[in-house]
């Protein structure tokens, strides 16, 4: 708690105690968000110093920051400074082409090409993020086979790791052709971007230029960096001043590399034989006392182990208050909600400190619905909950239809819903003249149903053969539909076609 908040009191004493020039400062950390967060929080800090920002810290990413460095850097190994990244789909796409072209020995390995195709990335993404390179994995592969062979009678345990390594040596070949097909194409991913970064900055004159350019450099969540990351960080800014914050109880990355030994090491690997300190956030304002004090007795035994990791203080003095009340309907305790967060704010409490959480997603609906006729202002967080509001259905209908004509009953959800709201009639007529258009016979049934005719008029089971609302609106042919609805109808299919 408040890792970000000391990163930013660094900055603000290292510009204002140290006269650090702002621009000197780099903040390194792992997302986008963070960075944004990171790089706000300096400048408002900077702001009430009363620094006149001409220029700002430099905040980044990790592979941001990597990137950059073979933008500016990659000749010197041979890497094209131009290499862009590629996407989850196309690193796929790549590697099923090896797949598919190769003709090498697989024997050990699963036919099922997708199968094959997973497992050959997980491979190349972890030698990336370990430096370790595929002649390094097949020696050490083809050791642990010859270990298990040479027991007249190996284990289970010792027959399986020989299995184990007689596959990662196959596959490392299609890691070979792979990085390979990568460079070829100029494209990289983001464990590329690790790897050469870490080997770049292993060349002569690169963390010159960085220390020349950075005086002082601050790495967020540095528990979670990988081997490639660490050996990164560590042969650029080793020796030089530096700052990490993170956690050393959390270790939710070892699968790419992440060691959880990384912030406890930092001192001592970073110190370059100099002096470093060490301070721990053991004050929480996240958690009043009682949730501190519930998980310090379930961490008592890691707390034992740990040489840095200390006990948390709750910095809540006040645990507020908790009322709970009983309705005899859901509508009733909806109404109770919305009328408790009125209230609140027209006692002082900002829109923006009330939060209302909901046992499930489907009853945010209704929440939902209450708070707009109330005129309440609200964001709803979470991608679920966005994803069920009438306008973002709206949106997502319009591009279901734009991406395939047969999307039916996404073209009905506009034609039906406030902004064209399109009768019964004129809908069964569109209907029927989809399935005109199709060659259909289509005679009319009196006794049928609005859906059951909008459903006759779209039957079908192969895919190209799925009558078409949207070709209908393109050409409504002469039927009687109202002239509202042809306006509208020929408003929403210019829109579509737009």
């Amino acid at each position: 708690s408040g890792k970000t908040t000391v990163m930013a009191a660094r900055v603000v004493w290292l510009v204002g105690h140290d006269g650090v020039a702002p621009e000197r400062i780099l903040g390194l950390t792992f997302t986008n968000k963070a960075a944004a967060e990171l790089g706000v929080r300096i400048r408002r800090s900077l702001e009430l110093l009363g620094v006149e920002l001409d220029s700002v810290p430099t905040t980044s990413t990790y592979h941001a920051f990597a990137g950059q460095l073979i933008a500016e850097h990659g000749l010197r190994l041979g890497v094209e400074p131009d290499l862009r990244i590629v996407t989850d789909a196309s690193r796929f796409q790549r590697m099923a082409r090896v797949v598919e072209t190769y003709e090498g020995d697989l024997a050990e390995l699963s036919t099922y090409v997708p199968t094959l195709v997973t497992q050959a990335m997980n491979l190349d993404g972890q030698l990336s993020e370990h430096l370790v390179s595929t002649e390094e994995l097949r020696a050490d592969s083809l050791a642990t086979i010859v270990d298990a062979l040479s027991d007249a009678k190996p284990s289970a345990g010792a027959k399986a790791a020989a299995a184990a390594a007689r596959k990662r040596i196959e596959l490392s070949h299609l890691v070979d052709r792979y990085r390979a097909a990568k460079l070829s194409d100029g494209v990289m991913d983001f464990s590329d971007q690790m790897a050469w970064g870490a080997r770049l900055a292993q060349q002569p004159g690169v963390a010159e230029a960085l220390r020349e350019r950075f005086d002082v450099v601050l790495l967020d969540e540095y528990q979670d960096t990988s081997v490639a990351q660490r050996d990164l960080l560590h042969a650029l800014f080793g020796g030089h001043p530096a700052t990490a914050v993170g956690d050393p109880a959390q270790g939710i990355y070892g699968w790419r590399g992440a060691a959880t030994g990384n912030l406890e090491n930092f001192v001592r690997e970073f110190s370059g034989g100099g002096e470093g300190r060490h301070f721990s956030l053991v004050e929480t304002r996240r958690c009043a006392p009682e949730i501190i004090g519930a998980a310090n007795r379930l961490a008592a035994e890691f707390y034992a182990t740990s040489e840095v990791v200390q006990p948390l203080v709750s910095a809540v003095r006040s645990v507020g208050q908790v009322d709970v009340a009983l309705h005899e309907t859901v509508q009733e305790e909806i109404d109770a909600v919305v009328q408790g967060i009125i209230e609140a704010h027209e006692a002082g409490t900002p829109w923006r400190e009330i939060a209302v959480l909901a046992r499930v997603t489907r009853e945010n609906g209704a929440i939902v619905q209450e708070l707009r006729r109330r005129d309440v202002p609200f964001e709803i967080v979470g991608l679920t909950g966005l994803l069920d509001q009438p306008e973002v259905s709206d949106v997502l209908a319009l591009l279901e239809v734009v991406d395939d004509i047969t999307a039916n009953p996404s073209l009905l959800r506009l034609l039906t819903g406030p902004r064209f709201a399109v009768g019964p009639r004129d809908l069964a007529l569109l209907g029927r003249r989809a399935a005109s258009l199709s060659g259909r016979r289509f005679g009319r049934d009196e006794e049928a149903t609005l859906a059951e005719e909008l459903s006759r008029a779209v039957e079908g089971t192969d895919p190209t053969e799925i009558v078409s609302l949207a070709d209908a609106l393109d050409d409504l042919g002469e039927l009687g539909y109202s002239p509202e609805a042809r306006r509208r109808f020929t408003d929403l299919a210019r829109i579509i076609r737009t």
